[in-house]
């Protein structure tokens, strides 16, 4: 993981007095351009479709902020109740997580073999 170095300007003061509370606020700001949530979410629903099926969805967005930043969905599989027509169950299956700024699908190999074999054993 890469570092993030944040410089926080300190104080010569020597005859300051030390507060009973030790702790100091910090705010950090980032500024980048990444995708829009529900562009992110139909590229997620996309892949979701040709790689795992049309009975999942991405849901509940994150954006995360690590090595980059990341939009995390998590994958909802919904399968229908074939002894009572109409209605049927919601499993979550999974995370789905891409580039916020490319969109691309991190670890989309591993990730379709997880989401089949969460299928299958929900299905049986």
């Amino acid at each position: 993981m890469t570092a993030t170095v944040v410089a926080i300007p300190v104080s010569e003061d020597a005859g300051r007095n030390v507060s009973d509370d030790q702790r100091v606020h910090i705010v950090v700001h980032i500024q980048a351009e990444v995708l829009d949530l529900e562009v992110a979410r139909r590229m997620a629903n996309a892949w979701l479709l040709h790689n795992a099926g049309n009975l999942h969805g991405a849901t509940k967005p994150e954006l995360l902020v690590n090595d980059g930043l990341f939009w995390r969905f998590e994958i909802i599989l919904g399968l229908q109740n074939r002894a009572q027509p109409g209605s049927g169950a919601m499993y979550r299956v999974g995370q789905i997580v891409l580039d916020a700024a490319s969109g691309e699908v991190q670890d989309a190999e591993a990730l379709a073999e997880e989401l089949r074999a969460s299928a299958s054993a929900i299905e049986h």
